[in-house]
């Protein structure tokens, strides 16, 4: 009787322990953490205050959720901006911000919405007659306030605790710079494997650590097996990816890093192919809760968690790429055609970036040319206009989350042509 009564003693903090919780001022609504900022904000700044949470814009999959939102802003906030972006005037070409697809399964646009001539980005309205409809908005001019999103996590006594999981950047320890092997048993002898990147969100969680250290790249958990697939220490499954590929010649390099500045040959957040050897700074990652012991070892991979595609390679014309991908001229690594009139869509999400890069290049200078436009369209602001041999690697950035790429040849003299690539800027 005794250690039963024990026993209902410490359940409560027990299940205290094991229930989810939020962090930095969140609150905890149908299992999603949310902040309400009431100050107005154009929606790229929304963004940026969100992605400094490790977090998105209120993404809202359900009609719980899309009910749960008056309840939580409450009727002083007549509308805040969500996580949701709209290419075309159709819910299908709506993407969430947490990169977890379209609102085509769910959506709750008043009536004639979303309509892209108003603006792309979408906005809740929270009190009125719309009260609980979305309405598109004009994402440079309109100031709205905003809901921001992050996820739960579990109690534990580390310093850096994020969506379940306990980091443990270099910096805090005596040595800060290792090999990728002394790394991976330094973060075993904290009962972890070397961090492992399994969303935008995790993302942006690492690179707001390292924001005020002039850190130029970081080991990962991420390993080439055999030059065939890729896969983590940890074991989890490869579910996310932002592998730039352009660098061809460090595929012989098993370990990989990720980059945390732009420069002429490597992108923010890009990883990257890297000599094991190196010594460089690191992040280890374990999960909450988990009690050390002498005997502890790293989780054997599972061939099976791991998924050996890379980015999306689209050769073909007038194309549209969605986040990141690899397109080239028609015929290459042969010579282009005569007479091509192609275009190239790129678009990434919500208040991103791109950072397009070409890794050859050559045309007949006088008449074949690419011309790269800074937006949707070639009515857009023109950026560069290349034609001959340029040197490469070359570098163009967009200043929204568009760019619009043209390739058009007259009647004679081909060439090789040009690949290229293209990253989303966090």
């Amino acid at each position: 009787m005794r250690h039963i009564a024990l026993l209902f003693a410490i359940l409560p903090a027990i299940l205290a322990s094991a229930s989810p919780y939020c962090t930095n001022g969140f609150s905890m609504v149908n299992n999603k953490c949310l902040r309400l900022f009431t100050s107005p904000m154009v929606h790229k700044d929304a963004v940026a205050t969100c992605s400094s949470y490790a977090g998105t814009l209120v993404t809202i999959k359900n009609a719980i959720d899309n009910r749960a939102i008056t309840t939580f802003v409450g009727s002083s906030i007549k509308h805040t901006w969500i996580g949701l972006f709209c290419f075309q005037s159709d819910p299908t070409n709506c993407y969430w911000d947490d990169e977890s697809g379209t609102s085509a399964d769910y959506s709750s646009f008043a009536k004639s919405f979303p309509y892209t001539d108003v603006g792309n980005c979408v906005y809740y309205s929270v009190s009125g007659t719309l009260a609980g409809q979305w309405v598109s908005g004009d994402c440079d001019d309109d100031l709205r306030p905003f809901v921001c999103e992050m996820p739960s996590t579990f109690y534990d006594n580390c310093d850096y605790n994020y969506n379940g999981y306990c980091y443990f950047p270099s910096y805090g320890m005596s040595y800060p710079r290792y090999t990728f092997t002394q790394a991976q048993s330094v973060c075993e002898s904290l009962c972890g494997n070397l961090v492992s990147i399994h969303s935008g969100n995790e993302m942006r969680y690492i690179k707001n650590y390292y924001a005020a250290r002039s850190t130029e790249s970081i080991y990962i958990g991420a390993i080439t097996v055999s030059g065939k697939y890729n896969s983590w220490t940890d074991g989890t499954a490869w579910d996310y990816n932002n592998i730039d590929n352009s660098q061809s010649w460090q595929a012989t390099s098993n370990c990989m890093m990720v980059s945390l500045s732009s420069n002429g040959t490597q992108t923010n957040d890009a990883w990257y192919h890297t000599s094991c050897d190196t010594a460089r700074p690191f992040m280890c990652k374990r999960k909450v809760g988990t009690e050390c012991s002498s005997d502890y070892s790293t989780t054997t991979q599972d061939s099976t968690s791991v998924d050996p595609s890379g980015p999306p390679i689209t050769p073909t014309c007038n194309s549209f790429l969605m986040s990141r991908g690899t397109f080239f001229s028609p015929g290459y690594p042969g010579n282009y055609y005569n007479n091509l009139n192609c275009s190239f869509t790129l678009a990434t999400l919500g208040a991103y970036r791109i950072r397009l890069s070409f890794n050859s290049f050559q045309t007949e200078s006088c008449c074949d040319r690419v011309k790269i436009y800074d937006g949707d369209s070639a009515d857009s602001r023109l950026v560069a206009q290349l034609s001959g041999a340029q040197n490469t690697p070359l570098y163009h950035e967009s200043t929204g989350n568009m760019m619009y790429v043209t390739f058009t040849t007259d009647g004679s003299v081909v060439q090789q042509g040009f690949t290229a690539n293209f990253l989303s800027l966090i």
